[in-house]
């Protein structure tokens, strides 16, 4: 058994005991006259067959909404708010990040705005945009934003100086210098704040259609709903509904993240690649007096110029014994810098 399926066998096993338990002990009346366990009373947590009975009626067409009805309008309303939200906040990121002065000048706007609870701004969201789709993707926008912001914010300001002059020395102009270095570096910071934000988005929209009725539309209209009847059925099928439909977005970002940041190993293993190849086919001969663009080991003079260094230590010795310096071709040839290797040559010669 692989280790990828005793982590699904133990999920299994633990959702499996945790249903059970909580179908018996909702069965047994002592439990819940017990002193501290009144909780577990079927009227406050309900049980999974009920729960089950409840989700195959609210599936049904016998209600004028059904549970699908409802979580499509609470997913599509979550995505609006991420997508807006992820756009938005890792522009003005970028953007802040890389110029100080408009830092520091919109800096404690940017504070205040985001010590604002949230749920403190949805009474003005309603009054502004009403109690429709567009209230519900605003309030997920004001969750999102500041999440997806800041850590944005922290990888524009974290991308490692020295590529910058490098690519500055090589030419690259300052939107290529954008594109190629700070975003890339950016990005792993966004990806990281991806996975709570759509979290959080979710939250975001629930807490808008608890206010907005069944203009809503959504889950968080259900579980009001269920709230003023008294149906901890009802209840408890909206909130399971929320958490698996959470699990499946927070699956497929891993799953975003996966295929989109695979250039930070791709690119160190074409580092190393390129870095071997390189000490590999480097350009290097025996000093020797008959050594002229081509030396005895076959190399070819490289065609930019390149300083001649004597490799002196750990030279390796020739057929005759002898140790002999090792130094990289030039275009004007092999040059050797060992003096005693130059020696040695001159007596051969002669």
């Amino acid at each position: 058994m692989t280790d990828r399926a005793r982590i699904v066998f133990w999920r299994l096993v633990i959702l499996v005991l945790l249903l059970g338990s909580w179908e018996g002990l909702t069965r047994i009346k002592a439990v819940s006259k017990t002193p501290g366990l009144y909780w577990l009373d079927p009227f406050f947590i309900s049980r999974p067959s009920a729960i089950v009975e409840r989700f195959v009626y609210l599936a049904s067409d016998k209600v004028r909404l059904s549970i699908w009805q409802m979580a499509l309008s609470t997913v599509q309303s979550t995505l609006w708010g991420f997508v807006v939200g992820v756009s938005t906040g890792f522009v003005v990121g970028l953007v802040l990040g890389r110029n100080d002065r408009l830092a520091r000048i919109f800096e404690p706007y940017i504070v205040a705005f985001n010590s604002l609870p949230r749920i403190a701004l949805v009474p003005l969201i309603t009054m502004i945009f009403g109690f429709g789709i567009a209230a519900k993707i605003v309030l997920a926008w004001t969750i999102v934003f500041f999440i997806v912001f800041f850590n944005t914010f922290q990888g524009a300001r974290s991308v490692d100086p020295d590529l910058i002059h490098a690519a500055r020395f090589l030419g690259a102009s300052e939107r290529q210098i954008m594109r190629t270095v700070v975003v890339p570096s950016a990005l792993a910071w966004t990806f990281a704040s991806l996975t709570p934000s759509i979290s959080f988005a979710l939250i975001g929209v629930v807490v808008g259609e608890f206010l907005g009725g069944e203009s809503g539309g959504g889950l968080g209209f259900l579980i009001i709903q269920s709230l003023g009847t008294l149906n901890a059925a009802d209840m408890m099928v909206a909130l399971i509904a929320l958490g698996v439909i959470g699990i499946v977005m927070a699956l497929g970002i891993r799953q975003v993240e996966t295929r989109l940041l695979r250039w930070p190993t791709a690119s160190r293993s074409g580092a190393l690649r390129e870095s071997a190849t390189r000490r590999s086919s480097s350009c290097s001969c025996w000093a020797s007096p008959a050594c002229g663009s081509r030396g005895r080991s076959g190399c070819r003079a490289p065609a930019r110029r390149r300083s001649c260094r004597s490799r002196r230590s750990g030279s390796p010795r020739g057929p005759s014994g002898r140790s002999r310096a090792r130094s990289r071709c030039t275009p004007a040839g092999c040059r050797a810098t060992s003096r005693r290797s130059s020696r040695r040559s001159r007596s051969a010669a002669a």
